[in-house]
């Protein structure tokens, strides 16, 4: 089992929601923006996250145990038309600290979420390096929908998936089973430094600006984002 860059840095986010009837209209406006992006309207994301919660999580009688992160890790579940099996998939641990909140009262406003991420990219038997580390599955999902880059930015349009079956993405089905449940919408930078988040902010509100009408993105309640189990 091998791990590299393993280095925190920073990602700036926001988020929308996007009724069904306007998915295709906002596809066309993001693919004009996308340029060359080489795009045939299918769906290409495929995503499957599993979240890792420790194995022993109850308190101790004689130490007060300080607060976990929960471990995630993500892959591509799928490729042209072949679900790519589990073995097989380039899986990716990370771990996300909760966001930091919007600034919108000082000169320097922030209208987007940000956050710490450390992640590293795995060789290896990745289930058991983090059984070995001592966690096990909490919960997974499946992200299934469409994903453009424009300038630096990832848009990702999705709908989330349920497990029927532990680890087989090839068994999800709508987490929403209503008719039409709306599509997420989240644009994330690439990781930078403290000091690139402002120029990937600003990317960000230039394309928010840019599809504002069809969908607006907006900065989520920074809580709604913890990672952390509690324990006090």
């Amino acid at each position: 089992m091998t791990t590299s860059n393993n280095a925190t840095q920073f990602q700036c986010f926001v988020h929308g929601l996007l009724p069904d009837k306007s998915l295709q209209h906002v596809l066309q406006r993001l693919q004009i923006l996308a340029g060359n992006f080489d795009f045939d309207g299918d769906c290409n994301l495929y995503e499957h996250e599993i979240v890792w919660h420790p194995k022993v999580l109850s308190l101790t009688e004689n130490r007060k145990r300080s607060d976990d992160t929960v471990l995630r890790i993500r892959a591509s579940s799928y490729h042209g038309q072949n679900f790519i099996k589990e073995d097989r998939r380039e899986w990716k641990l990370f771990t996300q600290s909760r966001p930091e909140p919007p600034v919108l009262n000082t000169d320097r406003v922030r209208t987007w979420n940000q956050r710490a991420v450390m992640e590293s990219n795995v060789e290896g038997d990745i289930f058991a390096y983090l059984d070995m580390l001592g966690y096990q599955p909490a919960f997974e999902y499946v992200r299934r929908g469409y994903q453009l880059p424009i300038d630096a930015l990832r848009v990702c349009i999705y709908r989330l998936y349920k497990l029927t079956l532990p680890r087989k993405a090839s068994s999800a089905v709508p987490l929403d089973d209503s008719l039409e449940p709306p599509w997420v919408v989240e644009v994330t930078s690439p990781l930078t430094n403290a000091m690139g988040t402002t120029n990937m902010g600003i990317m960000i509100d230039r394309l928010s600006g840019f599809i504002r009408g069809l969908v607006d993105l907006i900065a989520v309640d920074h809580v709604a984002f913890d990672n952390k189990i509690k324990y006090s």
